[in-house]
């Protein structure tokens, strides 16, 4: 738990001209996670937003078989699949797989600690979850383990990340930045249990 806390305060020491830190973090047990909701689903609009559900039902009648028009289950053989390499499909699944992986990492507990392990670890040790990148890893493990998507988590100042680390640890609440509180708005989604 110490160690990122103590590498942050070294590279401190060695650069004082660096205020923030910030990892590019993998999302290891997104895709499964996402993978078992859909299968899981009965209608393609327990899983989509409204603008979402339009824009993959276009999707689905410009590229699927007559007899593959089904959207849930044109989106169950799509994502285990390269969608990524076809530029329309990318597009379709952008919003959908990133609002996912916010619900993902701000609302998916155990135990009421965050369910992904690697952000575990971060918001453990005083991080705050930072940015969403899309297809940032687009290796064979990034797209079985994320479908691309990556996380920047952010390191503040001494004092902040104390005090993340601690309403973290104790109040298990979820710092994200102002970025993410906007796409939880946008999105609609129930703001991240923070602490001011």
């Amino acid at each position: 738990m110490y160690l990122i806390k103590r590498a942050v305060a070294d590279m401190r020491r060695e650069f004082p001209e660096i205020v923030d830190f910030s990892t590019l973090s993998p999302i290891p047990t997104f895709a499964a996670w996402l993978l078992t909701k859909v299968r899981s689903a009965e209608t393609i609009e327990s899983l989509m937003t409204e603008p979402e559900v339009l824009e993959w039902n276009q999707l689905v009648a410009d590229q699927a078989d007559e007899q593959d028009q089904d959207a849930l289950k044109y989106l169950q053989m799509t994502l285990p699949s390269n969608w990524y390499e076809d530029d329309e499909t990318r597009q379709s699944l952008q919003g959908f797989i990133t609002r996912m992986a916010l619900t993902y990492l701000t609302q998916e507990k155990r135990r009421g600690f965050a369910y992904d392990s690697v952000e575990n670890f971060h918001l453990g040790n005083g991080a705050e979850i930072y940015r969403l990148n899309w297809l940032a890893d687009t290796s064979g493990k990034g797209l079985s383990q994320s479908f691309g998507m990556m996380v920047n988590f952010r390191y503040p100042p001494d004092a902040e990340l104390i005090k993340n680390s601690n309403n973290y640890i104790f109040n298990k609440c979820i710092k994200v930045s102002q970025q993410i509180q906007q796409m939880l708005a946008t999105f609609g989604l129930l703001p991240a249990p923070t602490s001011s």
